[in-house]
């Protein structure tokens, strides 16, 4: 099939929230069907740990609405628990699917790492982050930068996709 491109590669970007659940098990769907190798990534958010050294920063801890201080020691824990949870959630799903899987955790901004890390695969995979803006829908940083700024296919999901029979596609340029 001239013009086709075979997709070896997949991307995920993982953060331990619903959404990148979401993702991961689309992309283990993919993966599955495609045979790809699976690669998840988390991102240490550089501005998080910054902003946690700065001497006035508080976390403010809902629904109760208490505050604790922030430090950089333990934000940095708090990710790295958050990208052990990433990276078990994805051997445990590429190993019930049978998809090879390997882990990356980087540290940087966030829309930045995921724009980077996008272009050593084929296809990146993305859990819909977004915020309601009046009527309008916003799509996350990172989900922003990589349409707007990549070269690679991107998925961006806010259902669990099953080896689809019908893809939507939208090209833009």
């Amino acid at each position: 099939m001239s013009g086709s491109q075979a997709i070896d590669r997949i991307l995920v970007a993982l953060d331990g929230s619903p959404e990148s659940m979401v993702a991961l098990e689309t992309a283990v769907s993919l993966a599955a069907s495609l045979r790809a190798e699976l690669v998840g990534l988390f991102v240490e958010d550089i501005n998080l740990l910054r902003l946690a050294g700065l001497p006035f920063s508080q976390e403010l801890i809902l629904p109760l609405a208490d505050s604790a201080e922030l430090s950089p020691q333990q934000k940095s824990q708090l990710l790295r628990a958050q990208a052990a949870f990433a990276r078990q959630a994805l051997q445990q799903a590429g190993a019930a699917a049978r998809v090879e899987t390997t882990f990356r955790t980087v540290r940087g901004q966030v829309p930045l790492a995921v724009l980077t890390a996008s272009l050593e695969a084929d296809l990146l995979v993305l859990g819909r982050v977004s915020r309601h803006v009046g009527r309008l829908l916003r799509l996350g940083s990172p989900a922003r930068t990589v349409l707007q700024q990549g070269s690679r296919a991107v998925l961006v999901t806010d259902k669990p996709v099953k080896t689809p029979n019908v893809v939507m596609v939208a090209f833009a340029g």
